[in-house]
């Protein structure tokens, strides 16, 4: 009997803005590709671009804080990647987890080699645009009025 593949975690990344400045805001896309760098740093440097060319699979937690068209699609471009699958989940409190097993499955099923799950917001940046009355500039010229009753 052939052996089965068992997924592993082989890296975890995690990135936060410490400002306090809207104008240092990042959105939630370049702190889901930051924290996918420091996760492909976390297994071995050297090998960090091999990684980041085999990943056939990204898969993205909703974001409830900045509003993208094809945020999966958005990754794969700012990785220079072509995965043969993405996805994007419900905004749900479980989505990161069945995020995690869907890629896990897709493993063991061999229907992909290397998984990504990642996700990020930007509350933290929307509430001090709110608090200071000032907007969030996003992707193709549009701004966004934080506003929470």
């Amino acid at each position: 009997m052939a052996p089965r593949k068992v997924p592993i975690i082989i890296g975890v990344g995690e990135v936060k803005n410490p400002s306090r400045r809207t104008e240092d805001a990042i959105e939630p896309l370049h702190l889901m590709l930051k924290a996918i760098r420091e996760a492909v740093s976390d297994t071995c440097a050297s090998v960090a671009p091999a990684i980041i060319s085999s990943i056939d699979s990204v898969k993205v937690v909703a974001s409830s804080t900045w509003p993208y068209k094809d945020l999966p699609g958005l990754v794969c471009e700012g990785l220079g990647i072509k995965p043969s699958h993405t996805a994007y989940s419900e905004l749900t409190g479980s989505s990161p987890v069945q995020l995690i097993d869907d890629t896990a499955r897709m493993i063991v099923n061999e229907q992909i080699e290397v998984g990504v799950v990642v996700g990020g917001e930007a509350m933290a940046s929307c509430l001090f645009a709110r608090s200071s009355q000032r907007e969030l500039h996003l992707r193709e010229n549009v701004a966004l009025m934080v506003v929470f009753s």
